[in-house]
């Protein structure tokens, strides 16, 4: 009788631990859940409120991943659902799968050949390991974004607030956009839609490809053996189509007829700056040369571009 009170209370005393411990946490399928002090299993997803989550190497996770304002680290080869949180970080091992990913105020850093269904941050750098595919767009508010090599990203690449720097062979299914920050292409790569930024250089390195067209306000645009499927349209900045670059579409620079008071960058009206195009001897332009007449145009013999088209500025084009 003795023996079986003693493991009638055992029986209590654990499930009023496991009661008292789901709400904050539940469990996997395959593996553990940790959180800082609690460590339990059995249940649809993972939820805390400053306490950091992390999720063991190879576990499955069948429910949705919340913390309010801890980090969230997953193991290598996990599988999760979505993973939301407020104020942390959220780091994903090497081949794990996830679906969507967001965090209001954190970094999000995925590892290599991962399989993830979007990334998005309001403050913070998303990072993508070699090799991942990314199912959806990736989209940070203010922060930079960073593809490793061979990533493929079946959606838009966007940030208002930094720079976006693609390593080599990483293909775009989308539009790359960067209100204010550069955006640069490496070798081999392939953005299947446009390239915008307001205030930021372009860089297209040797190999790589843009089908849509590449436009930028303030910023200038350089091609290394590259190809712009349709048109190059800059206002303010230089442009260079280097070694055996290709634009199929208009190549066009020019500026607001009042250079100063159209922008709110300070160096603009301050140096006075001529912007120049340069076309080495082997590139090629397949549409119009529209130039600004303040601009300086420099033009290698050899070059397959068409005439020059001088106007005297942006607002004289859009009236014709």
């Amino acid at each position: 009788m003795q023996s079986m009170t003693k493991r009638s209370t055992g029986y209590a005393a654990a499930l009023t631990m496991l009661l008292l411990t789901l709400p904050l946490i539940s469990g996997a399928k395959h593996g553990e859940v940790h959180a800082q002090g609690t460590t339990t299993a059995g249940g649809p997803g993972v939820e805390t409120r400053n306490q950091p989550v992390h999720v063991e190497a190879g576990a499955t996770i069948t429910g949705p991943i919340q913390s309010r304002n801890g980090r969230v680290t997953v193991g290598e080869g996990a599988e999760v659902r979505t993973v939301t949180t407020r104020g942390g970080q959220v780091t994903l091992g090497e081949r794990v799968r996830a679906d969507a990913v967001s965090t209001r105020n954190g970094r999000i850093t995925v590892g290599p050949r991962a399989q993830v269904g979007s990334l998005n941050t309001r403050n913070g750098h998303i990072e993508a390991g070699a090799y991942t595919t990314i199912h959806g767009p990736v989209e940070s508010r203010n922060g930079r974004v960073d593809l490793g090599e061979g990533v493929q990203v079946e959606g838009d690449v966007d940030t208002r607030n930094g720079a976006i720097d693609l390593a080599p062979g990483v293909r775009v299914r989308g539009t790359v956009e960067s209100r204010n920050g550069q955006i640069r292409l490496a070798e081999d790569g392939l953005i299947e839609g446009h390239v915008r930024t307001r205030n930021g250089a372009v860089h297209l390195a040797a190999g790589s490809s843009v089908d849509g067209h590449v436009r930028t306000r303030n910023g200038a645009v350089r091609l290394e053996h590259a190809r712009v499927a349709h048109h190059i349209d800059v206002m303010n900045g230089d442009v260079h189509l280097g070694g055996t670059s290709r634009v199929e579409g208009d190549l066009i620079l020019l500026m607001p007829e009042d250079r100063g008071s159209w922008s709110w960058l300070p160096f603009i009206e301050s140096t006075g700056r001529t912007p120049v195009i340069r076309i080495d001897a082997d590139a090629y332009i397949g549409g119009r040369l529209i130039v600004d007449e303040r601009a300086r145009i420099e033009i290698e013999p050899g070059a397959d571009v068409p005439e020059p088209e001088i106007l005297p500025s942006r607002e004289a084009w859009e009236r014709q």
